[in-house]
């Protein structure tokens, strides 16, 4: 079979990357393994610690994601997406160049389960007729349709036990490609996702909408002062006082970095302001660095408005956040403020009753 760097590949293979069973090639790169079944085979030379990394996360935490890994295809680097679960002993590998091939990959196995079941299905009904047509004349047709329809019992047990599995590994893969590995919030992806289905959503109800961006402040400081370690506690620190903030009705995200995007549904650019202030109250008092370290974010607030693109209140709510940072960090700023006082306190009655 011809190399094609446009199809999907799913194999079962050791923890180790030995390749046990093949259940779909499209690519024709299974073809080229030789006497050494090896994955690491496949995979660009300059890739293939990226794949032993893989595989011991897959190991690790029961599955794994990884945005690109290069395959060898005639001899050129060709990136592909892996998916990893972990299956009985055994670790269940689904590859593809693109993520909904990733998607579209994990749907065909389960419809190729399915077909295996209906093929037997159909021998059996063609049997079960000709008995009915023949009577008793061929005994023998009887002990085949016994042993087939026991086969048929068999073998549904088994198909719902894969489909369970594949849908569950479905599942997870489907949070790995929607979830920020370090702080467990939604990736960046799945914000724009989340956020063009909010906008649509405004648009149908004229319900309000409200975006907010916001970053640890100086926070190059804490990756030279402590360490990347302490800066990566920072952000998983800050991603919690986030979610703690937040209606299970909104979406928190990490944009990029250290800067991390809010999607507040039915909620006005005030109402949102006032969210964003008590967010900042709380990361203020939090111990994300270090005990006696205070650490501080800055938030800038838009409000979607309607005939507008998503990119467009992204763009507001960032330049707001910016705003906050020049007029000396720690605070939150709402789109179009240009008075420094009316930013250090958007919710300063609401602050004043305890809220």
């Amino acid at each position: 079979m011809p190399y094609s760097c446009q199809g999907g590949l799913a194999l079962f293979c050791s923890p180790t990357g030995s390749v046990l069973e093949v259940i779909r090639d499209e690519t024709g790169l299974m073809d080229h393994l030789g006497s050494q079944p090896l994955l690491s085979r496949i995979i660009y030379k300059d890739d293939r610690r990226k794949l032993l990394n893989f595989l011991l996360r897959v190991r690790s935490y029961g599955s794994a994601f990884d945005w690109e890994i290069a395959v060898r295809c005639q001899e050129q680097a060709v990136p592909f997406y892996f998916a990893g679960v972990v299956h009985e002993e055994k670790i269940l590998v689904v590859a593809s160049h693109s993520q909904d091939g990733v998607y579209s990959l994990y749907e065909e196995l389960m419809l190729i389960n399915n077909e295996q079941v209906n093929q037997l299905r159909h021998v059996l009904k063609e049997k079960a007729e000709r008995l009915y047509d023949t009577g008793d004349e061929e005994d023998g047709l009887w002990s085949d349709l016994t042993q087939m329809n026991n086969e048929l019992i068999n073998l549904q047990r088994e198909l719902a036990k894969k489909n369970a599995a594949l849908e569950a590994a479905n599942t997870r893969i489907n949070e790995l490609l929607r979830t920020d590995p370090l702080t467990g919030v939604a990736n960046r992806r799945h914000v724009e996702d989340f956020l063009g289905q909010a906008v649509a959503r405004s648009e149908r109800h004229g319900v309000p909408l409200c975006v907010v961006m916001c970053d640890l402040d100086r926070f190059k400081a804490v990756n030279d002062t402590y360490g990347h370690a302490v800066g990566d506690q920072a952000l998983q620190g800050f991603a919690s006082v986030l979610l703690e903030n937040c209606r299970t009705e909104d979406l928190v995200g990490r944009f990029g970095g250290e800067e991390f995007l809010l999607v507040l549904q039915d909620t006005t650019l005030e109402a949102g302001g006032c969210l964003a202030d008590r967010m900042r109250q709380k990361v203020a008092t939090a111990v994300l660095v270090a005990e006696g370290v205070q650490q501080t974010a800055s938030f800038g607030v838009a409000a979607y408005r309607a005939g507008e693109g998503s990119e467009s209140v992204i763009q507001r709510a960032d330049k707001a956040m910016y705003a906050a940072k020049n007029k000396g960090r720690d605070r939150v700023v709402l789109e179009n403020e240009t008075q420094p006082d009316s930013s250090l306190s958007p919710c300063a009655e609401e602050r004043g009753k305890g809220a």
